[in-house]
């Protein structure tokens, strides 16, 4: 009859060791493969909210209030004051303007709705947002059409940017 061969106490401690190793290995693996995917996740969010914004202010800007009512005067139907993006407009029946602008101070853009009698306030629409620019190219009538460029940057400097082309009586 054979005797059965047991594991000496040396062998246990290697083997126990080995299976130590590979845990810390396969957890150290596990977090860094669920941070990055954190990572990702909210700069992906971050971008579909940003192209969310650039798609509203081309609503915004296809709607324009080509109206001339209320008196207007002279004031152009999209402008940039005060380092906000003004765009007239018709919003759920509302006619007035909408302004987008950056708060500085909390990394998040807004947009307001500007009428006649009050102005309403919305929820902020994205945060982490470094810059917040807007331009119309005004170019000559002979050559093109107004563009206006509207660019995001993020903190990480990530940014989404889009051009828009605007009618000559937009702008003036």
């Amino acid at each position: 009859m054979k005797a059965t061969r047991a594991m000496t106490l040396i062998e246990l401690l290697v083997s126990l060791s080995l299976l130590a190793v590979i845990s810390v290995a396969a957890a150290s693996w596990m977090t860094t493969m669920l941070r990055t995917q954190s990572t990702t996740s909210a700069d992906a969010v971050w971008d579909r909210s940003a192209s969310a914004i650039l798609d509203l202010i081309a609503r915004d800007l296809f709607v324009v209030d080509r109206l001339d009512v209320g008196g207007r005067g002279n004031t152009p139907r999209v402008e940039i004051a005060d380092g906000n993006l003004r765009i007239r407009t018709r919003d759920h029946g509302f006619v007035g303007t909408v302004e987008y602008s950056l708060d500085a101070r909390k990394s998040q853009i807004a947009r307001s709705l500007i009428g006649a009698a009050s102005s309403e306030s919305q929820p902020p629409l994205l945060g982490d947002v470094a810059d917040f620019t807007f331009e119309i190219e005004d170019q000559s009538e002979l050559v093109s059409l107004p563009v206006l460029r509207v660019r995001l940057e993020r903190s990480d400097g990530q940014s989404l940017e889009r051009a828009y082309s605007l009618a000559i009586e937009d702008i003036q």
